[in-house]
């Protein structure tokens, strides 16, 4: 590790033009040079010591382009309608009998009490939302400020003697810091943590700290960290706070807006001023004793009238061309770096479809789920994994959910069910997972969850429709060979030879087409 000492002087001695470098290295991005003089403050700090000054600011300065900046209100929803979608992430109670069979009475019951406690008026604490309304609230605070804060309210005074309570980030005190020693754990930022970092205590604010209005003073103090659902998305071992998932692109996404203000702003004057008028001393007719200023110019605008200047004033026309023709691809220049550092796609980002095509949608659409199925999964570990088995214990205990024992580990079984998404184009999909469960590479089970559906739920929905058709005299039998399905004419020419390169295979590896299932491909062949 070089000195800083040393790396300030050899980058003063580069800035002052000598040729000779500082010292040889092995690697370019490691160089010390006047290309990289300004770089040499990236220093070597621990995650706590890199967040602890800047925690504050890059809340506040994300919380405001939130409110501001569109395409950062949009990525909020964005964020919130594919991770967590209208009904929330969902329960499934997967009890199973002796035998190994799902004991769908026992799960039903679950479910049901489950749903209940969901409601809004019994989930929260303040009963002023609904439990999807939470898990929406709860990802967009992680949006913006990087981290999400939830206290866990067992033996609460409801009918399930339970609630939880979402809590503003700010009561979480970053100015906080202790050391450890005399008996007592290190804090940092608010975080109390044992000799292994890992949280025993979160110290909160009784009150916003920033909330004026209460009769007591604002205190702080500590809440155990089994009550404590404090979840980010750590970038380093050893960090304890997060930080907003817009750090990357606050300061581009401000420059672009006060682009846009500037060049709006160049518009709405270049349209409110049409034309100077501009006086002439050499105009034969320009009387001097009357100055600058011809008085009351009269001006109208209406079609085929024409109007008479003063003596010696000629009007000069002003054509500034703003917005000019290059501000839209810079705008969309900037925005996909933007969406990059957002991790989405620009079309997305922006609800710009002009330049997509099937090809670069599916891609992109491809990445982007992706994204939103890892934050599926944190919201799965991160909070109803920690909820669940607690509401669970106090529904028993309160009977809100009488099941004959009140053994939590015997009815503990269970699986989440996110939102799911529909393909770009659905019949494609449809039939690529036919052909899966043909094969027997996928199941019915797994493509109903990929959508986002119960393939038990859509069993029952189906038996029940039966039943109902059956006592109209209706007879919902579906034709297997009505099924089939044409390539979208619009398609471009290399998805129609895909498709049909596809269905040769399919039609190899199933035997079809030329009576020998083990047909090896070639050059012939394909």
């Amino acid at each position: 590790m070089v000195p800083l000492r040393k790396r300030l002087r050899a980058a003063w001695s580069l800035l002052r033009g000598d040729n000779k470098p500082a010292h040889a290295t092995a690697f370019s991005g490691a160089q010390y040079s006047r290309l990289t003089a300004d770089w040499i403050f990236a220093g070597t700090r621990s995650p706590d010591a890199e967040i602890r000054g800047d925690l504050r600011a890059l809340k506040n300065r994300s919380r405001e382009m939130g409110r501001n900046n569109p395409h950062a209100r949009r990525f909020r929803s964005l964020v919130s309608r594919n991770v967590v979608g209208k009904h929330g992430i969902r329960l499934q109670a997967k009890v199973r009998r002796p035998s190994g069979l799902p004991d769908a009475e026992i799960n039903r019951q679950i479910e049901t009490a489950w749903k209940r406690w969901c409601l809004r008026g019994n989930c929260t604490a303040d009963g002023m939302m609904s439990f999807a309304q939470v898990q929406k609230l709860y990802v967009e605070t992680l949006v913006s400020d990087g981290e999400a804060l939830l206290r866990i309210l067992p033996g609460f005074r409801n009918d399930f003697g339970f609630a939880v309570q979402l809590l503003d980030t700010d009561l979480l005190d970053e100015t906080f810091n202790r050391p450890a020693g005399d008996g007592q754990n290190e804090v940092r930022m608010g975080v109390e943590i044992d000799e292994w970092g890992r949280p025993v205590q979160y110290w909160l604010w009784s009150r916003h700290p920033q909330d004026y209005q209460g009769g007591r003073a604002r205190e702080r103090f500590p809440v155990p960290a089994s009550q404590i659902v404090h979840d980010f998305l750590p970038e380093r071992p050893g960090q304890t706070r997060g930080v907003t998932y817009f750090a990357p692109v606050l300061l581009r996404s401000r420059m672009l807006d006060a682009f846009e203000e500037a060049a709006v702003v160049a518009a709405r004057v270049g349209a409110s001023h049409m034309a100077f008028f501009k006086p002439d001393p050499d105009h034969p007719g320009f009387d001097p004793t009357r100055g600058e200023d011809p008085g009351e110019i009269p001006m109208e605008a209406e079609p085929g009238t024409f109007g008479r200047l003063p003596v010696g004033y000629s009007v000069e026309e002003w054509d500034p061309n703003h917005p000019n023709t290059a501000f839209a691809e810079f705008d969309k220049a900037v925005l996909r770096s933007i969406a990059a550092g957002l991790d989405v796609s620009y079309n997305s980002l922006a609800a710009d479809l002009s330049d997509a095509n099937y090809s670069s949608l599916r891609e992109g659409k491809l990445d982007e789920r992706s994204v939103w199925a890892g934050l599926q999964q944190w919201m799965i570990d991160g909070l109803l994994e920690r909820i669940y088995p607690e509401w669970l214990k106090w529904a028993l205990t309160t009977g809100q959910l009488d099941l004959p024992q009140r053994n939590v580990a015997r009815w503990i079984d269970h699986e989440w069910q996110p939102r799911g998404w529909e393909w770009v184009d659905p019949l494609k999909d449809i039939m690529a997972s036919k052909e899966a469960v043909a094969l027997r590479v996928n199941s019915r089970t797994r493509i109903c969850a990929e959508r986002g559906i119960d393939f038990e739920e859509v069993l029952s929905e189906l038996a029940a429709e039966e039943r109902l058709a059956a006592d109209y005299g209706i007879d919902l039998t579906i034709d297997p060979k009505t099924l089939g399905g044409e390539a979208d004419p619009d398609d471009d020419d290399d998805e129609r030879a895909g498709a049909a390169w596809e269905a040769k295979i399919l039609s190899r590896m199933t035997g079809n087409g030329n009576g020998n299932g083990h047909h090896a491909l070639n050059g012939k062949g394909a």
